[in-house]
């Protein structure tokens, strides 16, 4: 039996419709409270500053703010283990890769999900990786770096490398290298770029294989590091000094390419999904984001429908699980 038009009335006012009455969906007052941005690492590396120079934007965007939550450890999954213990409401989401996704996922264990259990929303940028050394390693090339790591390694001094954690992709890249080279390498990893930048600067390893950022240029023209390569078939247009690892024969194949992006929960409702798809999108278009990402050296990505993000994220997952059964992690 339907109320009568008082009886209604008076179930308006006091917030309680009867079930049968269409109701407001989620999407609909979504986002309704702060949203949280998780980063798998520390603050001052690649992925936390272009974070930080989204976030004002999406806030307001959004209409709600967004707070930038840090979440060091395990190569990146602690902070996507987070994500898969929320509701996939679309109110915490993951600023990272497959790298940390699938690649770390599947490398490690004790964990449990992979790319398949995250969804794609945006890309954010496609950072360049280079090949950068201590300021006393005594190289200055692709192939006296590899000549000088083969005369150590036969000396028993096999040189180190740094990453962001065991079974990151820069843990990948830099055993890939060792064993594409048939050259001993020592594997030192640390909890994000951040420190890892740290103690190559220190000089407490020798090498580290890193998406670039400003502050890499900085420390080369301070002659406190040196970049021999970018990870790429041809030199960067914008940065035409540094060789293309491609040009060196022996190690051409270790040219890559990654995306970064933010994702979600997988199940996160369609309505939802489109609401941070168009408005991560329109973040990335906003002029200041836009520059704050060139001046960390980033090249915006193109905004990208959800479809077109499945497809890309389909494809980043087929990409990484060829390069894990490939790789022998040390």
């Amino acid at each position: 039996m339907h109320p009568t038009k008082r009886q209604f009335l008076q179930l308006l006012s006091a917030g309680a419709l009867p079930a049968w009455l269409p109701g407001p969906t989620r999407a609909d007052t979504y986002p309704s409270r702060p949203v949280t941005l998780v980063i798998p690492y520390p603050p001052g590396g690649s992925g936390d500053s272009t974070a930080r120079a989204v976030s004002p934007t999406l806030s307001a965007k959004l209409g709600q703010p967004v707070v930038v939550q840090n979440i060091a450890g395990a190569s990146g999954t602690i902070a996507a283990q987070k994500i898969m213990n929320e509701r996939a409401d679309g109110y915490h989401l993951y600023r990272g890769s497959l790298a940390e996704l699938e690649l770390a996922a599947s490398s490690i264990a004790s964990v449990k999900f992979r790319g398949d259990d995250f969804q794609l929303v945006q890309l954010i940028s496609r950072p360049e990786l280079v090949l950068i050394t201590r300021k006393g390693l005594p190289v200055r090339s692709v192939e006296e770096f590899l000549a000088y790591a083969d005369k150590m390694a036969r000396q028993g001094k096999p040189l180190t490398y740094a990453s962001t954690g065991p079974g990151s992709i820069y843990h990948l890249l830099a055993s890939r290298l060792s064993r594409m080279t048939g050259i001993e390498m020592l594997h030192v990893p640390y909890k994000g770029g951040g420190p890892a930048d740290q103690a190559l600067l220190a000089g407490e390893v020798d090498f580290y294989i890193i998406p670039y950022l400003a502050q890499h240029e900085e420390f080369q023209k301070k002659g406190m590091i040196k970049i021999l390569a970018v990870l790429s078939q041809e030199r960067i247009p914008e940065r035409p000094a540094y060789p293309a690892i491609a040009e060196t024969p022996r190690v051409k194949d270790m040219a890559i390419s990654i995306a970064g992006g933010f994702y979600v929960k997988r199940g996160t409702p369609q309505a939802i999904l489109e609401v941070l798809n168009r408005a991560l999108g329109e973040s990335l278009q906003d002029p200041a984001v836009q520059t704050a990402l060139r001046a960390l050296s980033q090249k915006p990505a193109t905004p990208i429908g959800l479809a077109e993000a499945e497809r890309v994220h389909r494809e980043g997952i087929a990409q990484f699980r060829e390069l894990a059964a490939s790789a022998a992690l040390s």
